[in-house]
């Protein structure tokens, strides 16, 4: 009722700055705050940065050429999460359940099949050696000699296999900001997680070609869209989140986010247009 009392009292262009300026209040702990430094360690700035994401892909889908609208009753039923799109820590596996061990090595051996087949054996990322480091791990993960310090060292090896192909990019290590995070369901968060960038596609290729909801921006990611105006974009990599997709992606956020990021107090607006009409006149 707020809302649609101020819409029928100010002019447009006041009124989407109120809009804005609403929204920027919402969804950050301090307007004053810069947005890209937030950390997904940090329990308050983890909210922030989902509450942030939640509007980049309401208003992504907002203004995409698409006629799809934003699913608001999903993301009202769902339990949404942040998801690092690119993850290497191992601690978030779940130390005492060695099926979710095995679960991981069956995803990842499959994503390296998948690889093997594409480059060869010739090829200098030939993923033999890591899906036999895999496989021989798999064998043994019922052992009761087989623990979660032997399993690390299992998911290091995959981590270093994808970040040596990064580093060739410039690759970072774990990022904990919003350059690395998407928007998921609980549900889907839940299936996905501690993955590498590979597995991630794969599954959410596969709920998303399943029916289930993925959000619009989040999708973009692992279909790397974000990319699209570069001149290699049809023929490259897909299987690693590397830096200039990061810093790609980030370009985007700013631009979705601009006009709300800037946006004033209307309230202080007002006093400064009225100090500078008391000057004048």
């Amino acid at each position: 009722n707020e809302l649609l009392d101020m819409s029928t009292k100010q002019t447009k262009t006041r009124f989407n700055k109120n809009l804005n300026w609403l929204i920027k209040k919402n969804m950050m702990l301090n307007v004053n705050d810069d947005i890209y430094a937030y950390s997904y360690d940090e329990d308050k700035q983890k909210s922030a940065l989902r509450r942030i994401l939640f509007f980049y892909n309401v208003e992504s889908t907002r203004i995409a050429t698409t006629q799809d609208k934003f699913p608001f009753d999903l993301y009202k039923n769902e339990n949404w999460s942040l998801e690092h799109i690119h993850a290497q820590n191992s601690e978030r596996i779940d130390r005492t359940d060695k099926s979710k061990w095995e679960e991981w090595m069956d995803l990842n051996i499959e994503a390296l099949n998948r690889l093997k087949s594409r480059f060869g054996d010739a090829h200098i990322y030939n993923p033999r050696p890591v899906i036999q480091t895999l496989e021989e791990n798999k064998k043994q993960v019922r052992n009761n000699t087989y623990v979660f310090d032997t399993f690390t060292r299992c998911f290091d090896s995959v981590n270093n296999y994808y970040n040596n192909m990064a580093l060739a990019e410039g690759g970072s290590p774990e990022i904990h900001t919003i350059s690395n995070m998407a928007l998921l369901s609980g549900s889907v968060n839940a299936s996905i997680s501690n993955s590498v960038f590979e597995v991630k596609r794969q599954l959410i290729m596969e709920k998303d070609a399943g029916g289930e909801y993925i959000p619009y921006c989040t999708r973009l990611v692992f279909l790397k869209y974000y990319n699209k105006d570069k001149n290699d974009f049809s023929v490259q990599q897909s299987f690693y989140w590397s830096e200039n997709d990061r810093k790609n992606y980030q370009a985007n956020i700013e631009i979705v986010l601009k006009d709300v990021l800037a946006a004033k107090d209307p309230k202080e607006e007002e006093n400064v247009a009225i100090k500078l009409e008391v000057t004048n006149g």
